[in-house]
């Protein structure tokens, strides 16, 4: 009986050696996969602060360029409508002096 015990005893010892070397590989291993997946979120995030802040100069643009259209517009508005309608123009004209 006593050889028996310590078989189990040094089977249980190698299975705890084991054990311990495949949970040092998965934890390392778990490590590593975090490491890179830190870095491709902070790559994600680099181009995702790069890309709103091309949309933001793109929309101030955009916007810049829409409020410069339609005062041209008005301004052309007012040209033809001058021309077409010479006794309003000078009604304004009156009325503003």
């Amino acid at each position: 009986m006593d050889i028996e015990k310590q078989f189990r005893e040094l089977v249980r010892e190698e299975l705890n050696i084991q054990l311990e070397e495949i949970e040092s590989r998965f934890q390392h291993l778990i490590e590593s996969e975090l490491t890179e997946i830190r870095g491709q979120l902070s790559s994600i995030a680099a181009r995702t602060e790069k890309i709103e802040g091309e949309m933001s100069s793109k929309w101030n643009i955009l916007v810049k360029l829409r409020r410069h259209t339609l005062d041209k517009l008005m301004s052309e508005y007012k040209k033809v409508e001058n021309l077409m309608r010479p006794e309003k123009a000078e009604a304004e004209e009156t009325a503003e002096i």
